[in-house]
């Protein structure tokens, strides 16, 4: 890979990309019809460790539509320990760990008090943060979005500035339509058999929409086994634009480098819950476990091309998959290197621009781009210069 010897100047992202035809230019070629997004963020340290940003993008548009797909379970993680900080003014005896039990108030909501995949057998918040961020678990998920209500989702993102994005809806539950996506189960936390705290069912009176962008993709799609031969419409689906996607990874692995009205009201606890999880292999995981032969390192690290990472290299990131959208949304060091960097992608591979055929370009064409790309960067970010070498311990 052609990697200049000096400092770039300038957009160092768009000349990179411009040295190596060989892994982008079939991408960059069809880039509008790729939706191609890109964003990489230099990071310097000053004489006290405390770090500087300077980002260079490649198509990055908040008014251009994807569909973000799991990356929304990182902010709705992050905001289920703000809600859970709230609580506990009130009752300090819950904390991350304690019992949580879901009712069901509608015909298709469901209960939920047991879990079988720890030694507990009861869920609590940290579980099911751990389940989403690590295998990236949609039902998991749903559980904290249900915690939460999707009201208070939207008023906590526009108070910290979010003001393009939009998480509306659960995943991977093609029984709910929007209205019933407003509608929350009740939830109750519950030590030694004793409700201590409860939530009664939540209903959202103000669904929040995306407007003035093009919510329209591809030609065609599937609907319950029936082929429609217009683009589908992603109206009051999940939106998440890549600035801000970055932006909030930036709030949790550099939460003083912002204003303390962008930050989340978390205690060093809660980060250091979301980053371990953000960044641990599923292999590592006790609690759940997963089978290594089906969640390999690279199973949820977009960026990394080997099944297993080598040790010096951390990831710290949330991906999503879905209608053909790849993304990656990852801040990487290198312990050997001293190196580090945040870069955030999306990438739409559906060369027939039908959706839900489960026909996607995702190891031919995204996947590669993303690897050859985070493989590009590494390699420059180790020549580059720097007045300080980053101190890596957090």
């Amino acid at each position: 890979m052609a990697i200049a010897q000096h400092d770039l100047k300038g957009n160092v992202l768009k000349k990179l990309l411009k040295q190596n035809p060989s892994h982008f230019r079939e991408v960059l070629k069809k880039a509008k019809q790729h939706r191609l997004q890109i964003i990489y963020t230099q990071i310097d340290r000053d004489a006290q460790n405390v770090p500087s940003f300077k980002s260079h993008s490649y198509r990055a548009d908040k008014n251009e539509y994807f569909y973000p797909a799991s990356l929304v379970k990182l902010p709705v993680a992050t905001l289920a320990l703000e809600k859970l900080r709230e609580i506990q003014k009130e009752v300090s005896v819950i904390d991350q760990y304690t019992q949580i039990n879901f009712g069901a108030s509608r015909p298709a909501q469901t209960a939920e008090i047991q879990d079988s995949s720890t030694v507990k057998g009861y869920p609590s918040i940290a579980l099911y943060i751990k389940k989403a961020l690590i295998v990236s678990d949609n039902d998991a998920y749903n559980r904290l979005y249900e915690f939460l209500g999707q009201g208070y989702i939207q008023r906590k993102l526009g108070e910290k500035g979010y003001n393009n994005s939009l998480i509306a809806h659960r995943l991977s539950r093609p029984i709910f339509e929007e209205e019933e996506e407003r509608h929350t189960n009740p939830c109750a936390f519950v030590i030694d058999s004793q409700i201590v705290w409860q939530q009664t069912p939540l209903y959202n009176p103000l669904p929040h929409t995306i407007t003035g962008k093009k919510m329209k993709v591809g030609k065609a799609y599937y609907k319950k086994g029936d082929l429609i031969n217009t683009p589908c419409n992603f109206k009051g689906r999940n939106y998440m634009p890549l600035p801000e996607m970055q932006r909030m990874l930036q709030a949790i692995v550099f939460p003083e480098s912002l204003p303390p009205s962008q930050r989340f009201a978390l205690q060093e606890s809660d980060y250091q819950l979301l980053l371990e999880n953000m960044g641990v292999y599923p292999r590592y995981s006790l609690e759940p476990t997963y089978q290594e032969s089906y969640h390999n390192d690279n199973f949820m690290k977009y960026f990394l091309r080997d099944t297993v990472a080598p040790p010096h290299l951390r990831i710290l990131n949330k991906v999503g998959m879905a209608f053909g959208f790849l993304i990656d949304n990852a801040y990487v060091m290198d312990i050997e290197a001293r190196t580090e960097y945040m870069l955030s992608v999306v990438i739409y591979a559906n060369a027939d621009e039908t959706l839900n055929d489960d026909k996607y370009e995702y190891e031919t064409v995204s996947k590669p781009f993303m690897q050859n790309l985070a493989e590009v960067i590494s390699t420059y970010e180790k020549q580059r210069t720097r007045k300080y070498k980053p101190i890596l311990q957090k």
